[in-house]
């Protein structure tokens, strides 16, 4: 029978158990002060994640920010590309303004 070590969830306060070997592999890897969670959606409630992805939340959205009227149809150009490519068929008469005016 493995070894466990009972921990308690900074969030949500229940007891769980976790592998010796994998507390200890966590902690070595990442410190002392690593902070166990019971379960992800915890662990998503945790500081820790918070503080993580609040570095970067200002990045998350760029991509739909610099939208305009033709960003729909960008996917559906692609694909007619690459099908034509792998058919070999490499005349197709379709652009965006074209799919954006059906």
């Amino acid at each position: 029978m493995a070894k466990v070590i009972t921990l308690t969830c900074p969030v949500c306060k229940c007891k769980f158990d976790k592998a010796l070997k994998e507390y200890n592999r966590q902690i070595k890897n990442k410190g002392e002060d690593y902070i166990f969670y019971c379960s992800l959606s915890c662990y998503g409630k945790g500081s820790a994640y918070k503080q993580i992805v609040g570095k970067y939340i200002n990045n998350l959205n760029k991509g739909y920010n610099n939208s305009d009227k033709f960003s729909l149809f960008r996917n559906h150009l692609k694909k007619v590309r690459s099908r034509c490519k792998a058919s070999n068929k490499l005349n197709y008469d379709i652009d965006l303004q074209y799919l954006y005016d059906l």
